[in-house]
């Protein structure tokens, strides 16, 4: 049987939980420690993420896990707590 990579158990987690699943990355400007910026999440209605977790899975964040406070559509910008390290996480 072959292996699973990270991203793939991450996927597979969250599809048998229920959870929403955005693969996004954040954009390298416009975020700030509170903000993460996805230009590609878009798409989505305002508030689709809003009271949900992400997981940053690289940077100086990586494995953090991040609360979803809202999500603005029209920028693609998710407000998260706890406040990342870096300028953008």
């Amino acid at each position: 049987m072959p292996g699973r990579t990270l991203a793939q158990l991450r996927r597979g987690t969250g599809r048998l939980l229920g959870l929403k699943y955005w693969p996004g990355t954040a954009d390298s400007s416009g975020g700030t420690t509170t903000l993460i910026r996805d230009g590609d999440a878009r798409s989505f209605p305002t508030s689709h993420f809003s009271g949900h977790f992400g997981i940053v899975t690289s940077g100086t964040d990586s494995g953090a896990i991040k609360y979803v406070s809202n999500f603005t559509n029209t920028s693609g910008d998710f407000a998260v707590t706890p406040a990342g390290s870096g300028a953008t996480v």
